[in-house]
């Protein structure tokens, strides 16, 4: 858990990195240095950590439960498919993220299933230079490839033995994780998740927007996120 925990601070780190590179591409100019703006940020950690924890719901069950049975490096490549395709695809919304509120002026949502998301990319290209776009992908690019090689080099999988450790002790490590995630998930102690209610931190709606991520918003209707 210990690793778990210095990984998801990594991680975290460059969604962070994301955000203000989504910032000084398009509400830089649009908010400036807005009074709410490192309110903005720390209610985004909020949101990333909502979304770190689902995904590590699924990755944390099959580490320790399958330690019971089947030794854990045997899982190792599994582990790194995951991830690398979890840490891919947040690379993908945070960059389509970034060109589509050029365009839209709203964080990205299920409208770019229905709407021409390539013309908005090449609007979004145009509106933010070229050079100044390439620019900004190479650091999410350089950020996630960062991201990932931590992953390789970092070791997450217990070390435990099925013969060595009582059964009882190993079942309250695997619930212990599992909630510890699970509240991540939740992002709130009320009895409903995380919702788009709580990144209204300011009376700018363009700062309340900088306070989500596209992983969140990109399957809700564009009128839910205003």
């Amino acid at each position: 858990l210990k690793k778990l925990a210095k990984l998801s601070l990594f991680i975290l780190f460059w969604m962070t990195l994301l955000r203000l590179v989504l910032y000084a591409a398009v509400y830089s100019g649009r908010v400036g240095f807005h009074e709410d703006l490192p309110l903005a940020f720390l209610t985004g950690v909020r949101f990333d950590l909502s979304i770190l924890g689902f995904i590590w719901i699924p990755l944390i069950l099959i580490i320790w439960i399958s330690s019971l049975w089947i030794d854990s490096n045997k899982w190792s490549f599994i582990f790194k498919i995951y991830f690398c395709i979890c840490v891919l695809f947040i690379f993908d919304m945070a960059w389509i993220d970034l060109f589509w509120a050029q365009v839209q002026g709203e964080r990205v949502s299920s409208l770019m299933m229905v709407q021409g998301m390539r013309e908005v990319i090449d609007q979004g290209w145009e509106q933010v230079g070229r050079t100044r776009g390439l620019i900004f992908t190479t650091v999410m690019s350089l950020s996630s490839l960062a991201v990932v090689l931590s992953y390789a080099w970092m070791d997450l999988h217990p070390k435990i033995s099925s013969t060595n450790t009582p059964t009882w002790k190993h079942a309250v490590r695997v619930l212990f994780s599992v909630l510890i995630v699970a509240f991540c998930a939740r992002g709130t102690l009320t009895p409903h998740h995380i919702g788009v209610q709580h990144s209204r931190i300011s009376e700018n709606p363009l700062i309340n927007q900088l306070a989500l991520t596209p992983v969140w918003t990109f399957n809700k209707p564009s009128e839910d996120l205003k």
